[in-house]
């Protein structure tokens, strides 16, 4: 028999592995990176270079939560998440950035969280986004 804290734990586990993941980020060692780190997290992690391959996953998947980051060619992810969020204002979209977050413009308005990219907690900041 699990004691309540198991119990929570691996419902907790099981909430998670139902999570669709977009990373949105056009370095390839960040996507490896943030790919391997969430796999074991959620049921599917998807990947996108840029902004446009980003809004084009958004519109034929379900996702519960996007790592975007914020400089990058072809579409930024701040114009990405404005787009984003029109469509589905409640998609979590966490700012993965190297920046600052007062750096970044009305960021209250289209992230619902910040990791800085770099960061040595970031698997304890990935996990507790999407507990």
């Amino acid at each position: 028999m699990l004691g309540r804290r198991n119990h929570d734990e691996v419902q907790k586990i099981s909430i998670l592995k139902t999570n669709n993941i977009l990373v949105v980020d056009d370095d390839d060692v960040i996507v490896v990176l943030m790919t391997e780190l969430l796999s074991n997290l959620c049921e599917t992690v998807s990947c996108a270079r840029n902004g446009l391959e980003a809004i084009s996953y958004v519109c034929k998947k379900d996702f519960s939560v996007i790592f975007m980051d914020i400089d990058m060619t072809n579409m930024n992810g701040l114009t990405t998440a404005k787009i984003i969020k029109m469509k589905n204002p409640t998609l979590k979209i966490i700012a993965h950035t190297s920046k600052k977050l007062s750096d970044i413009p009305d960021h209250e308005k289209y992230f619902d969280g910040y990791i800085r990219k770099g960061d040595l907690k970031i698997l304890r900041s990935i996990h507790e986004y999407l507990a």
